[in-house]
């Protein structure tokens, strides 16, 4: 019971970080904010079940490579637009991270 209630608390997390202090992200990035940045693996499965993807907008996380996430639950093609249409170059189904990598401020 006690993990099915930190699973649920570190889902929350990550859907508050998205909607109030994301700009553009890795899931290591986000892991390593909340605390563990060896649960990656994590966020991105916890991103890619996103059940309000308009309120939440998890297309503005990448992996550590900057690779659009495969398993985007509107499709890669949707991310790529989306980001696009922020500004975001994506070459390559690919964003630098050296231009769009998420600052804590710390």
């Amino acid at each position: 019971m006690q993990k099915s209630i930190q699973l649920h608390l570190f889902r929350i997390n990550i859907l508050v970080v998205i909607k109030t202090e994301l700009t553009y992200t890795t899931y290591g990035q986000i892991a390593e904010h909340l605390g563990n940045k060896k649960m990656s693996r994590a966020v991105g499965n916890i991103l890619h079940a996103n059940p309000l993807p308009d309120y939440y907008p998890c297309y503005k996380v990448v992996n550590a490579k900057g690779l659009l996430a495969k398993n985007f639950g509107l499709g890669i093609e949707e991310q790529k637009r989306r980001l696009e249409k922020d500004g975001i170059k994506v070459e390559d189904y690919r964003v630098d991270l050296e231009i769009c990598q998420w600052s804590t401020g710390e």
